[in-house]
């Protein structure tokens, strides 16, 4: 972990909003530095899918999370019946998308901006990596999580070159002790 770093107004991005199963496509193929998040997770009813610079998924009908993160910002969907709620936590000025169409009006009427509720909010960054993943060979579960059921978490397709590990590298920011926001930023693989 590294020494804690104060963080306050304008030297982070904070929005949350919601939007409509309809409106999400335009929501992420507009949103400001996309490109900067390279790292994809879309959980599906059934599966979990894992993708680094993949295309955005043609219909949201049965996505229930999905999460796209790197350098340029940490952004999470969640879903809420037929609305998906949204958060972001990224680089400073990162505004909602600019581009206007009858979509994005109904995201810009529910989006919050934290700063704006919170001028004064002060919070301790610190960077840190977690390992994810090991190399589990043929047939040894050593690495095998039962707490997942049937999902195949398989990082290896987000790693640059074959990786016996991989860990990924986030920001935290907390406020009086609580943990408040988390910024994934990348994966990498390790090799032991």
């Amino acid at each position: 972990m590294s020494e804690p770093k104060t963080i306050r107004k304008g030297q982070l991005a904070i929005w949350g909003g919601e939007c409509s199963e309809a409106t999400v496509l335009t929501l992420l193929q507009n949103w400001p530095g996309l490109a900067e998040m390279p790292y994809r997770i879309w959980e599906y009813t059934d599966e979990i899918k894992f993708e680094k610079d993949g295309q955005l998924p043609a219909s949201f009908q049965w996505l229930e999370r999905a999460r796209l993160f790197g350098e340029g910002g940490d952004l999470t969907l969640r879903r809420d019946g037929e609305k998906f709620h949204w958060w972001f936590v990224g680089l400073p000025g990162i505004p909602l998308p600019d581009i206007l169409p009858v979509d994005l009006e109904e995201i810009k009427k529910k989006a919050k901006n934290f700063w704006d509720h919170d001028p004064q909010a002060c919070f301790n960054e610190e960077t840190a990596t977690m390992l994810l993943w090991g190399n589990r060979p043929e047939n040894n579960n050593l690495f095998w999580d039962d707490r997942v059921a049937g999902a195949n978490l398989s990082y290896e397709k987000m790693v640059a070159g074959p990786a016996e590990r991989v860990e990924i590298e986030y920001v935290t920011y907390s406020r009086a002790g609580r943990l408040e926001f988390v910024w994934l930023r990348e994966l990498i693989g390790q090799e032991v």
